[in-house]
């Protein structure tokens, strides 16, 4: 994951499991201390200002929170902390909202709760008949995700307390994977097929290459 300020973060095991920030232009790696009892934790999306990064961790299932960057030790602060499996917490862009997905109704679907300076408030359900993968549009009204073999799309009606409208299809994926939106509008997708390797391409020095496109 690449935050505002140019790092990368990413997890990776060093004689124990934990999360670590690098330049993205090279430099020291630098370990982000968290508190004990948050084995496991799993980064899935942080807020364009940078301060906060929502996770999931193996608690009692899987739990979603979010970590201040800007403290001095990032305590998790714990959203949904209950019985049942919650994971992929997706902040909108604009901040005012997590989607995550959840199985309280005995299913996976995707929830949303509104979200204010490290707080949630009571999450509502989103998919109707299972979903997962939810992602935002860019201005924060329209949520998507994957149910099956379509891309559903539902739009806020009401901003606060968050309630949406009945999802609708927007594309029959059949092979192909959706996981967000390019500032352009257009999604970002990737195309599985299965058909065998038969060319490998490795870039050389790209690190000096992306040095060059930020100048």
């Amino acid at each position: 994951m690449i935050l505002p300020d140019a790092r990368v973060l990413f997890a990776a095991w060093r004689g124990v499991w934990g999360m670590y920030c690098v330049p993205l232009c090279g430099g020291k790696e630098e370990m982000l201390q968290f508190e004990k009892g948050a084995p496991n934790l799993q980064a899935w999306s942080v807020l364009p200002d940078g301060r906060w990064l929502a996770v999931s961790a193996d608690r009692t299932l899987s739990d979603i929170g979010v970590i201040d960057l800007n403290a001095s030790s990032h305590l998790v602060n714990w959203l949904a902390n209950s019985r049942f499996t919650e994971r992929r917490a997706t902040f909108s862009l604009m901040g005012r909202d997590i989607a995550f997905e959840s199985d309280q109704l005995g299913r996976t679907d995707v929830w949303v709760m509104n979200f204010s300076d490290g707080r949630g408030l009571t999450p509502v359900p989103v998919s109707r008949d299972g979903g997962l993968d939810p992602f935002w549009s860019r201005d924060g009204r329209t949520l998507y995700y994957t149910a099956g073999t379509k891309l559903m799309a539902a739009d806020i009606e009401v901003a606060e307390p968050v309630r949406f409208g009945s999802p609708h299809g927007v594309l029959d994926l059949q092979s192909t994977h959706v996981f967000g939106i390019g500032p352009d509008g257009r999604f970002i997708a990737i195309k599985r097929e299965r058909a065998p390797v038969t060319r490998l391409e490795i870039i050389l020095n790209w690190a000096d290459e992306i040095r060059q496109r930020i100048k």
